[in-house]
């Protein structure tokens, strides 16, 4: 007689039998494939410019983990939609913009009219308006733009997070198909001539950590032929093992290209040790103008030292503390406190080669300066200076002070955004004259555009409006100085994080350093420091 135990055991053994003839004889079964993935099958679908963000970051993280051939396409096809939505997303808020712009000048002139016509009656600060008519056409329209440029910041989120996805990915992919990849990609895209098809190759891959990664672009550094190319291989190599980094950096640092050199430097920047602080103290002693001061911010973020800025004290410095020296300091954090920030400006006015007490070696400088009304402000508990008065005659002494063959903007705004030139200009007698009378001559009155000044700036300095081969060789402008003392309160966005993000994105192949003075207790001192920590630039509150 068969006891039930006995018969649960001989049935199992029965089913594993049967189950290992089927696998023997039987009609093989077929690997889990692409067909299989449900991700694969639907991100298309999933992945729309009208879909929620969530399912969007859902559809990525599922890909970056799949760490498949197919996976990778898939992310790449990402990649290549979130970029037109970011751009499909910044044209629509110009469109937005434009409609809101005409009726922003309208109610702009109607209330100076109305503040004017006030001040004759003995109320020179109306805290009340009447409701104009162009307020109901106003108010909308700014709330399309302000949804639109919401829409940009998450279209420019969404697009950087499909670029670390199509990275961890990469991290994920076995070694044969890393391998069959490389040879795809060395026949395809990075054979191309033109040199954008290869940096976005470069840009890709740049967020993996893979050994190979590394290898590709420390070839791409090697010998890629364009200069923007080589930035976008430059600027996914920092960072890494100095063993790697180093060897590729090394030969750059003395490129003929002004854009190649910067890259270089913050790349190093951001692969400390001994070797590359060698490098950087070797530098100081060739760079001239804005390289220079590159170099010597980063030797004090390294060191954390206090050397005059000086070629032969940072070699003697570095000689006596090389050995001693176990990485770079911790990096300072927090705001300013507000009620702790001297309102008296005059300690930094004045100084010699400075401007508020920003020191810079530059030679092609954009001077962006606040002239909102609320610079009519007292500087000072005494004296009868206004913030705009020491603003202007510090700004007037820095002109007279410009050399002769050194190029120099000047961007002044309020709600409108005065321009002088529409190019850099060449420093001259006579331009240093006309620029001077310019300053003197400008109002003081309105609100905060900062937007629309910084904006204005950045494409002075847009490469592609220089003459020759090589507009990137040689830049018109590499550091812009911006003094505020509020926050912005008109213009296209007047949103902080927007706006940093909207100068990454025009600094993106640019390199321009931003010096940021907040001039004031009420100036927005974690924007302006963010600012200048962005683009490499000093922060100042004097």
């Amino acid at each position: 007689m068969i006891r039930p135990r006995s018969l649960a055991n001989l049935s199992a053994l029965l089913f594993t039998l049967v189950a290992t003839l089927a696998a023997l004889w039987g009609p093989p079964m077929r690997p889990a494939s692409a067909a299989d993935d449900p991700v694969l099958q639907t991100y298309k679908k999933r992945f729309t410019r009208e879909a929620f963000g969530s399912d969007r970051e859902d559809v990525l993280k599922a890909l970056a983990g799949a760490g498949s051939a197919e996976a990778r396409e898939a992310l790449v096809w990402c990649v290549a939609r979130s970029r037109e939505f970011v751009e499909l997303a910044v044209k629509d808020a110009e469109k937005a913009d434009a409609k809101v712009r005409p009726l922003q000048d309208e109610y702009d002139e109607m209330l100076a009219k109305y503040v004017e016509q006030e001040a004759k009656r003995g109320n020179p600060n109306p805290t009340t308006t009447p409701h104009w008519p162009i307020i109901d056409k106003l108010q909308p329209a700014r709330a399309e733009l302000t949804s639109c440029e919401k829409r940009v910041a998450i279209e420019r989120a969404l697009r950087d997070a499909a670029y670390d996805s199509h990275g961890r990915c990469l991290d994920r992919m076995p070694a044969p198909a890393l391998g069959a990849l490389r040879a795809k990609l060395a026949d395809g895209p990075l054979a191309s001539k033109d040199w954008s098809v290869r940096a976005e190759q470069y840009e890709l891959v740049r967020s993996s950590q893979a050994a190979w990664v590394a290898d590709l672009l420390a070839h791409a550094i090697a010998n890629d032929p364009d200069p923007r190319a080589i930035v976008a291989a430059v600027d996914g190599l920092g960072g890494r093992d100095p063993k790697i980094v180093l060897p590729a950096l090394t030969p750059r640092v003395e490129d003929a290209r002004w854009v190649v050199r910067a890259a270089v430097l913050a790349a190093l920047e951001r692969t400390p040790c001994k070797e590359t602080v060698d490098i950087v103290v070797g530098r100081l002693a060739v760079e001239g103008g804005r390289l220079r001061d590159d170099c010597l911010r980063i030797l004090k973020a390294m060191t954390g030292a206090d050397v005059a800025a000086r070629p032969d004290a940072w070699k003697q410095w570095w000689s006596s503390n090389r050995e001693a020296w176990t990485g770079p300091p911790p990096a300072a954090t927090g705001i300013p406190d507000p009620d702790k920030v001297p309102t008296d400006v005059a300690k930094n006015a004045g100084k010699t080669g400075g401007f508020f007490g920003v020191e810079t070696n530059s030679k092609r400088l954009c001077f962006v300066i606040d002239l909102s009304g609320s610079m009519n402000e007292k500087a000072a508990d005494k004296g009868k200076d206004t913030r705009a008065d020491m603003a202007k005659a510090e700004l007037l002494r820095s002109i007279g002070g410009m050399e002769d063959g050194s190029t120099f903007a000047l961007v002044l705004f309020a709600s409108d955004v005065r321009v002088w030139k529409k190019e850099m200009t060449v420093a001259s007698d006579e331009s240093r004259k006309a620029a001077i009378a310019f300053v003197t001559q400008s109002p003081v009155v309105g609100a905060t555009n900062t937007y629309g000044a910084l904006e204005a700036a950045f494409a002075l300095g847009e490469p592609l409006k220089q003459k020759g081969s090589d507009a990137y060789a040689d830049p018109l402008l590499d550091t812009i100085i911006f003094l505020s003392d509020g926050k912005p309160t008109h213009g296209r966005t007047l949103v902080p994080a927007e706006i940093r993000a909207a100068v990454r994105e025009w600094n993106k192949r640019r390199r321009v350093t931003v010096h940021a003075i907040a001039f004031g207790k009420d100036a927005d001192f974690e924007f302006m420091k963010g600012l200048a920590t962005d683009t490499g630039g000093v922060f100042v509150s004097p």
